[in-house]
């Protein structure tokens, strides 16, 4: 198995369409067969084995690094977890998929924590905003007094004015066309429209 196909394998998991222990028997099953290893032994007991005869090669279930187990605690999204029987020779593999999921997880916690305190300060600033506004600005204006509760302009009373006016024009002061237009102005001040 090489790199590349390990990579995919890793980013199903990621993506959530494996789960681990499924990726964990993929790569188990793909993985190239293992080459036998001679038993390392101490300097003592390789004596002893030149003695009584040729050093073999480990069997399965003897003590072989390939065949020992790990146990692995995985956290469901719901939080409970689940134990998983892992080769030892895979723990650099999980713990690659558990750094890469750590990280993720830890961005993703951030940036929950860095649009929450955004949201918040946003919240604040508007509500300060307002409350300086409702203490700095004028109250409103009184509302506007319906034109029909207004009393009726008083009349005024151009009587005096008219006199005053006929008279000037029978003296000769003023023209006749002058006093039309000021009888006029005044009887346009005795009736306002």
């Amino acid at each position: 198995m090489n790199d590349a196909e390990k990579q995919r394998i890793l980013d199903l998991v990621v993506s959530g369409a494996l789960n681990a222990e499924e990726a964990a028997g993929i790569i188990v099953a793909l993985s190239d067969p293992p080459t036998p290893r001679p038993v390392v032994q101490e300097a003592s007991k390789a004596k002893e084995a030149s003695i009584t005869g040729p050093v073999q090669a480990a069997t399965p279930g003897t003590g072989n690094s390939k065949d020992a187990m790990m146990e692995v605690q995985m956290q469901r999204g719901d939080g409970s977890t689940y134990a998983i029987q892992v080769p030892t020779n895979l723990f650099p593999l999980f713990w690659g998929i558990a750094k890469t999921a750590i990280k993720e997880s830890a961005r993703t916690a951030a940036q929950e924590s860095w649009d929450g305190f955004k949201h918040i300060v946003r919240r604040k600033t508007q509500e300060a905003t307002q409350a300086v506004k409702d203490r700095v600005s004028p109250p409103p204006p009184p509302p506007p007094v319906p034109v029909a509760a207004l009393p009726p302009p008083p009349k005024v009373d151009n009587t005096a004015a008219r006199v005053i006016v006929l008279q000037m024009l029978q003296q000769g002061n003023i023209s006749a066309e002058d006093a039309a237009e000021l009888l006029i102005k005044l009887e346009g001040l005795g009736n306002p429209a």
